[in-house]
């Protein structure tokens, strides 16, 4: 397995919150007319770990300094060509 992890600056994820960030639509980021972001970033994200049969888990508190952790873990075998 290789693994990554990304830490964002944010204010962090509400616990109530967490289980639904992966969800599409679900948005935090809303322009100056209040509109919403598209909310579909992370769904991306997970959906594609997913497909390489890997994982996703994500970290986070409200009010915590370094924002919210998240880590990817991929089979290294889904990462190498076969010839």
């Amino acid at each position: 397995m290789v693994e990554f992890q990304i830490r964002d600056n944010g204010p962090g994820i509400a616990q109530n919150l967490i289980h639904v960030v992966f969800k599409p639509g679900f948005a935090t980021k809303y322009d100056s007319s209040g509109r919403s972001s598209t909310g579909i970033g992370l769904t991306n994200v997970k959906e594609l770990v997913e497909r390489l049969e890997g994982e996703i888990t994500l970290q986070s508190e409200v009010g915590k300094l370094s924002g919210s952790d998240y880590k990817i873990r991929l089979p290294i075998s889904k990462l190498t060509l076969k010839g």
